[in-house]
């Protein structure tokens, strides 16, 4: 449905500028697409074709993290610069590139056997997210760690199972509770963001929502409240992208885009609960689900699933109908 609509306005002589006037490209939108949907296919077939393997994953994991954690720093750079030279004078700014940290927690359940290293990898994640003063990075990442440690505990019986997770899991609190003090204490505009945050300042986004919702009540035709107003119908109405995955939808595709995307995460939860009986496949299509569909309601998610998050989603999916296929093999 995307790519169509992405086709659709590709394939138009129509230009579409943002509340900067600048103009946006078209074939971007095609492009967040593919990146994003596209994977999951690929690691679907390479792990029913066998191409996949648990330790050769592992040692992908580690690639990575070297790899976002250097993305993160470029990045970080580039903002610097940016913010420096051209914007504000100042060098404390939120880095997006957060969310790509907290997509690495998925990846973390195919060392579920080596508990140590998890949680290191889970205290790296945690860390630089913070680092991002991205706020809904932040949310997102504590919930799907603590859904993990919760689902460790409740699925092992040894006493002394229980209490090293208990044990790291106290370690990474106090790391991170250190961390974040230090941040709050030493980082002006670390302080200003939590501090917004908990005053219920959003950015700007209720205004952004107010637009659009307004323009849906009283600007839409009967048949783009069907089909929506096509690719980018946000950035034509208010010159901003939504921020929110249900009203961007609504507004590019309309009743149409919002029952596919119902379908679509009501088809993950069915999944999520047929792999019960598979608990590492349930963990990684869990914390999948926890991050982007919470994600949905003050971010972009559905065209931002990270490849190495794709890759957890195509495997556990893969192991499930492989698993289903054997049981009514005849």
């Amino acid at each position: 449905m995307f790519f169509f609509y992405g086709i659709f306005l590709l394939i138009s002589d129509e230009r579409i500028y943002s509340i900067l006037q600048l103009e946006v490209s078209k074939y971007m939108y095609l492009l967040k697409i593919a990146n994003s949907l596209l994977p999951f296919y690929a690691f679907y077939a390479f792990t029913r074709n066998g191409g996949m393997r648990d330790s050769d994953i592992q040692w992908w994991i580690i690639v990575f993290f070297i790899i976002v954690v250097l993305s993160y720093f470029h990045k970080n750079q580039v903002l610097l610069e940016e913010y420096t030279s051209r914007k504000f004078g100042r060098e404390e700014f939120t880095n997006n590139y957060g969310y790509s940290i907290a997509a690495l927690i998925p990846v973390t359940i195919f060392y579920s056997k080596k508990p140590l290293f998890q949680y290191v990898l889970w205290g790296v994640c945690l860390l630089f997210v913070v680092m991002s003063v991205k706020r809904g990075a932040m949310i997102v990442s504590v919930m799907s760690v603590s859904f993990f440690i919760y689902c460790n505990l409740k699925t092992q019986q040894k006493r002394s199972t229980i209490f090293q997770i208990l044990l790291f899991s106290v370690i990474l609190v106090i790391a991170l509770y250190l961390f974040f003090a230090h941040l709050w204490e030493s980082q002006a505009y670390f302080n200003q963001k939590i501090q917004l945050a908990l005053d219920g300042d959003v950015n700007h986004r209720d205004e952004i929502a107010s637009m659009m919702v307004n323009h849906l009540q009283n600007g839409a035709s009967f048949i783009e409240l069907l089909f929506g107003g096509g690719a980018y119908n946000t950035l034509r109405v208010t010159g901003r992208l939504a921020h929110n995955d249900w009203l961007e939808i609504a507004m590019n595709q309309g009743a149409l885009g919002i029952s596919v995307f119902i379908l679509y995460w009501r088809t993950l939860i069915k999944t999520c609960i047929k792999s019960k009986g598979n608990i590492l496949c349930f963990l990684g299509i869990s914390s999948f689900f926890i991050i982007f569909f919470t994600k949905t309601f003050f971010s972009m998610s559905y065209e931002n699933f990270d490849f190495y998050s794709t890759l957890v989603l195509g495997y556990c999916v893969a192991i499930l109908d492989g698993e289903t296929y054997q049981k009514y093999k005849i």
